[in-house]
């Protein structure tokens, strides 16, 4: 038993630390930064434990200290729900994207995890107790082996089974839940005193009652859809603008990554009224590859626009093809082909030719596919557009010029790849320091563009006819000094951080 034991409590262990990512994510994005953070701080407590379990365990070496700690530490996992709400939640912004998850991992994730790692050290001396006749050797290697056997095992069914089905909520709390149920059955089973057990009890009570009772507040309201993603937490809410227009968002980890007007077809995002950018080089399209789907606002721009063409949209999270059929007027069409991959995979699958290939895979100013910003991303973007294809992407950032520049070193890279090229400021302004979308457009032909013919002044589409307006003049900018990403070395998250501190969405 106890062997089992510690096999449940090393799942535990792996629960706790897969399922951090997805409770910092939404506040400091899927950086580097956040990954390291959670695995130094689980590694880190793991090694304490061990240190301080090996020597309460010679002073004490007690099934019911065993199973007390295993108690303590379930309680301290339901609690981590409180400390969501009531600590993460109410001063995430004054934290950094590089110093933020590192306090938080520490603060949620580091004593319940230090318990546990109590646990391995404790059960060596307790098995060699029971078996003194066994070598050292051999005991610590089978509680070592079921511990990470495990973890293994804690780390294959969060991943494969608990995060598609079940919302991070419920798997915190069911883990503690777990842990608890497992230390009060040791306790009773070792005999201990009614007043430890009524005792328990009660801080069991106490500690889920308040962990349930503050989950209302994490809920967004006017949520019409809240659940968890496969990637990401997905939320469809409804809000009313200043205007009393109704509009409808898609929010992925709390960050609004597509959204419509309800009562109409209009563009709520500007940047993707500029889907219509093909119209400068091409009349009719044939063939549009989207590459971050979203809500699937822009195959449903594509498809309005062309009645003709064919769209492959490809969006990584599976549930978005079928709720954006439910909530945001997408229709089934054998002119849409949904491809649920990640867009790098896809265009290295298909042979495929484009005439339009629209990039907006990017979630967040903080949450930066490094994948996706690379010179080899972008040659590959480049080898699928047609002759007369165009490429388009929407970025956020600023044209800050001093050094790790995160909008510089993108259009450095991106001008290592492609030619001729354009970028647009959807704002209008050329204020370097002010983060906003731009929208890079680049043509797979050497025929540079004339603004000011009367074909684009005199344009039915409104993004085409004042596109001057817009147009950002590049030769204010030197590129040769700057760091072009490449799968060896895209220090994104770096130029990230320095961006969002520049800007002064954290305090730090």
């Amino acid at each position: 038993m106890l062997l089992f034991t510690v096999f449940l409590t090393g799942a535990g262990v792996l629960i706790i630390e897969i399922v951090a990512s997805r409770i910092l994510s939404p506040f400091f994005g899927n950086t580097i930064y956040t990954y390291s953070a959670i695995i130094s701080t689980i590694l880190a407590a793991l090694s304490f434990g061990y240190y301080f379990g090996g020597i309460l365990a010679d002073k004490k070496p007690s099934e019911k200290i065993f199973f007390f700690i295993i108690f303590v530490a379930g309680i301290l996992v339901l609690l981590i729900e409180v400390l969501i709400t009531v600590v993460l939640q109410a001063f995430s912004k004054e934290f950094s994207l590089v110093y933020g998850p590192l306090v938080f991992s520490v603060l949620l994730f580091f004593v319940p995890s230090f318990l546990l790692g109590m646990l391995s050290p404790y059960v060596i001396k307790l098995q060699h107790l029971r078996v003194p006749k066994e070598g050292i050797g051999k005991v610590s290697g089978e509680v070592f082996f079921f511990s990470t056997l495990g973890s293994i095992f804690g780390s294959i069914v969060t991943g494969f089974y608990l995060i598609p089905n079940y919302g991070v909520d419920t798997i915190i709390l069911g883990t503690g839940f777990g842990l608890v149920v497992i230390g009060v059955a040791g306790l009773m089973a070792n005999k201990a005193k009614n007043k430890t057990i009524i005792s328990a009890t009660v801080i069991f009570v106490v500690a889920a009652s308040l962990a349930i009772e503050l989950l209302p507040f994490r809920l967004l309201a006017n949520a019409v859809y809240n659940a968890e993603g496969l990637y990401e937490h997905i939320a469809i809410v409804d809000y009313e603008q200043e205007d009393k227009r109704p509009v409808r968002y898609l929010l992925s980890e709390r960050n609004f990554s597509s959204g419509i007007f309800l009562d109409s077809d209009e563009h709520l995002f500007d940047y993707s009224k500029y889907f219509s950018l093909y119209e400068l080089v091409n009349t009719e399209i044939e063939n549009v590859l989207i590459l971050g789907a979203g809500a699937f606002t822009l195959p449903r721009a594509y498809m309005r626009a062309e009645p003709q063409a064919e769209i492959d949209a490809v969006e990584i999270e599976p549930s978005l093809y079928e709720l954006s059929k439910k909530y945001f007027r997408l229709k089934e069409s054998p002119r849409l082909h949904s491809h649920v991959e990640d867009a790098r995979r896809f265009m290295l699958n298909t042979d495929k030719k484009y005439d339009v290939i629209f990039n907006d895979v990017y979630l967040s100013i903080a949450s930066l596919p490094v994948h996706a910003t690379t010179k080899e991303y972008f040659e590959l973007a480049k080898e699928r557009m047609d002759d007369n294809g165009i490429f388009i992407a929407n970025f956020i950032g600023d044209l800050y010029t001093g050094e790790k520049s995160l909008m510089l070193s993108l259009l450095a890279t991106l001008d290592s790849v492609f030619d001729n090229y354009y970028l647009l400021s959807v704002k209008g302004s050329e204020e370097r320091e002010v983060a906003q979308n731009y929208v890079f457009f680049a043509l797979n032909s050497d025929e540079r563009l004339d603004f000011s013919s009367r074909a684009v002044t005199e344009s039915e589409t409104e993004v085409i006819r004042n596109i001057e307006e817009h147009l950002v003049d590049l030769d204010k900018y030197d590129f040769s000094d700057r760091v072009i990403f490449t799968d060896n070395y895209a220090p994104v998250e770096m130029y990230t951080a320095g961006l969002i501190k520049r800007i002064g969405v954290r305090g730090l």
